[in-house]
């Protein structure tokens, strides 16, 4: 095989890679902007069914619910974090000593 031969080769797959990475580009965009739609088409709804029906009040509790629960678990890792803190200077301190 010559020279020109391979390099038309390289030429020819770098085009047909390039043409399959657009069409994963296009992919993507399209999973992105259908994932939005499903988004917005879930809150419409939600919105719909807490306007026509008392289930307000249900969502509130677990909004709260699901809040207190993120807010405990973010205090469990300060406080954990602290306490490596502590530990990480205390060995520094024996080391010193």
């Amino acid at each position: 095989m010559t020279h020109i031969k391979k390099v038309s080769m390289m030429r020819n797959s770098n085009n047909i890679l390039k043409q399959k990475l657009l069409r994963l580009a296009n992919l993507h965009i399209i999973c992105r902007w259908t994932k939005r739609l499903i988004l917005a088409v879930v809150v419409v709804t939600l919105g719909v069914a807490v306007v026509n029906s008392g289930i307000g009040i249900f969502l509130a509790f677990v909004i709260g619910f699901l809040l207190l629960r993120f807010l405990i678990r973010l205090a469990f890792r300060l406080l954990i974090m602290l306490v490596y803190v502590v530990l990480i200077v205390l060995i520094i301190s024996l080391i010193i000593l």
